[in-house]
């Protein structure tokens, strides 16, 4: 989470589990408030994607699944914009 425009202290993990060049959904055991700022820190996995950063915001959450949150990105490596781009491509 970040707070105001530094990176809060306190570290979660959580998992996209749904993808696209503009924004993704993010299932978390933390409940994400609507506009919360995200710094989200991906690891490079056997998926072949690359690692990096990407930053966004809150849209929604999923109120009928409580730690699921709907979020658009403010910023993304380039790296990682082609591997979503790629991934969310038919």
């Amino acid at each position: 989470m970040l707070e105001e425009k530094f990176v809060g202290r306190t570290v979660y993990e959580g998992h996209l589990t749904a993808l696209s060049e503009a924004e993704a959904t993010i299932q978390s055991p933390l409940a994400l408030a609507p506009l919360s700022n995200l710094k989200i820190t991906v690891a490079a996995t056997s998926q072949n994607n690359p690692a990096g950063d990407m930053y966004g915001k809150v849209l929604a959450s999923a109120t009928e699944t409580p730690g699921h949150a709907r979020i658009r990105f403010t910023s993304v490596t380039a790296e990682l914009k082609l591997w979503a781009t790629a991934l969310s491509s038919p």
